[in-house]
């Protein structure tokens, strides 16, 4: 009877499953979890708002501006006053800016006559257009592109993040899940052990066994005590990286449990028929769109420079009317009457040194970036390209594994068979459970390798969306 169920223990390990569990931890919710509530994608999300408000900042060189002027002196030999109000508006159409002016000003001496004007005001209204500098850019749009695309490089940072992220919350999650399966075997193989100590004593006792035989079966014992000791703490260990991406209502930390373990492990598929898409997919990851944005930024920043090495020259057409009756104004009457004005200035810097050290500066910077850029596409593609293989490498090492295993358990049972005819002995049946063990561990190993090689896949191509970390599997081989 003893050896009856010591053999029932066999047949059930065989199989080398899981019963299933109240509540199974599922990838998914790991994966929503960390989104959620994962301290390093919370502070990310405050550099989006950062890059944000920077943008909303750099929109403010375009704002209304409103300027009010205003002076009197009741005493003294002219008793002037003077009041203004003057709004000013710069837009982004090539550097033109408009103004409009209220003037209203009384009792100025002579060198000031410009100041004194109807009884009802001067009203102002003009124009400033840079002809050549400052003209296709300057410095306030330059700011607003660059804002506008260090807001885009935020948003790609917060991509690459979340990538990050999830693809260490998957591994983490694998790893948890394989080492739990690791330590399911292991415990039921120390329970065999133990199961035929009993047996094997008395065996020994009756003479239909060598002494040696319980001897083995001890050491087997010890052995394999000792690896589930080692085994166990990588056990907690995992479940304690876990819990750094599942966290509670209170964002702490939330350890995973041996009672949540997955039921079931799926088999690999092939990947080869995406290969290619993938591969051209690396042009979209989050890095090398970092480094386009920043040559663009770099492009603004070189047609800014080379604009300050023109001249400055602007136009400005303003007109001008009076209001109301005209204030006396000595023995005639206010300066001020309706005038049509138009101004030409002109300035130029002859050396330029400042200037064309910024052109050679920002070129010779382009020039590192798209140098950089390059070499980081070259190591996303070969990435790609090594995790492709790893796939294919990790799902036939799975099936063969698998093939093993089953063989192993055929071998197996026929080598109990042959011990209960007193054909065998306990040090050969011993050998076949380990190979039984050895060929599952590997198919773990193998499928493990599978999985993060996956993950690995996901994160080089930045994919910041939790549904693609779950790898096409093939449900008809549950591992």
């Amino acid at each position: 009877m003893i050896f009856r169920k010591a053999r029932l223990l066999l047949m059930v390990c065989s199989t080398w499953s899981l019963s299933a569990q109240a509540q199974d931890l599922t990838l998914a919710q790991v994966l929503s979890s960390t989104l959620e509530q994962n301290p390093k994608l919370t502070a990310v999300d405050a550099k989006v708002e950062q890059a944000q408000a920077a943008r909303l900042e750099a929109r403010g060189a375009y704002d209304l501006r409103v300027k009010a002027d205003g002076s009197l002196a009741p005493v003294g030999t002219y008793e002037r006053a003077y009041g203004s109000l003057a709004l000013s508006q710069p837009t982004t159409a090539w550097g033109l800016a408009f103004f409009a002016k209220y003037e209203n000003g009384a009792d100025f001496p002579v060198y000031d006559g410009q100041l004194v004007t109807s009884e009802a005001g001067k009203i102002t209204l003009g124009a400033v257009l840079p002809l050549l500098r400052g003209g296709p850019v300057d410095a306030g749009r330059f700011e607003l592109a660059r804002t506008r695309l260090l807001e885009e490089v935020a948003e790609q940072t917060r991509r690459e993040e979340r990538a990050e992220v999830l693809a260490k919350a998957a591994s983490a999650w694998w790893k948890w899940v394989v080492t739990g399966r690791k330590l399911e075997v292991y415990r039921r193989l120390v329970g065999q052990a133990e199961e035929r100590r009993d047996f094997l004593e008395s065996q020994a006792v009756s003479g239909a066994v060598p002494r040696v035989e319980v001897v083995d079966n001890e050491r087997l014992l010890s052995a394999r005590r000792a690896a589930l000791s080692v085994l166990e703490l990588e056990f907690r260990q995992a479940c304690l990286a876990l819990g750094m991406f599942r966290r509670d209502a209170q964002g702490n930390p939330l350890p995973a449990t041996a009672d949540e373990l997955p039921a079931l492990l799926h088999g690999a598929v092939s990947m080869q028929a995406k290969h290619r898409a993938l591969v051209e997919e690396v042009s979209r990851a989050p890095g090398i769109v970092v480094y386009d944005l920043a040559g663009k930024i770099l492009a603004e920043q070189l047609r800014v420079a080379r604009n300050e090495r023109l001249p400055s020259l602007q136009l400005e057409l303003s007109a001008a009317a009076a209001t109301g009756e005209q204030r006396p104004y000595g023995s005639t009457t206010s300066l001020s009457e309706e005038t049509l004005l138009g101004r030409l200035t002109f300035g130029w810097e002859v050396q330029q040194r400042e200037a064309r050290g910024k052109v050679a500066a920002v070129s010779a910077k382009r020039r590192e970036l798209e140098n950089e850029r390059r070499l980081l596409s070259d190591r996303l593609r070969l990435g790609v390209e090594a995790q492709l293989m790893a796939l294919t490498a990790q799902r036939e090492a799975a099936m063969w594994n698998r093939a093993a295993t089953r063989q192993a358990e055929e071998v197996g049972a026929a080598e109990r068979l042959a011990f209960e005819s007193g054909q065998s002995s306990m040090l050969t049946v011993n050998l076949r459970e380990q190979a039984v063990l050895t060929a599952y561990i590997d198919e773990l190993q193998a499928l493990l390798g599978y999985h993060l090689a996956w993950v690995e896949l996901q994160r080089i191509l930045g994919r910041d969306s939790p549904d693609v970390y779950a790898p096409p599997v093939d449900a008809s081989e549950a591992g």
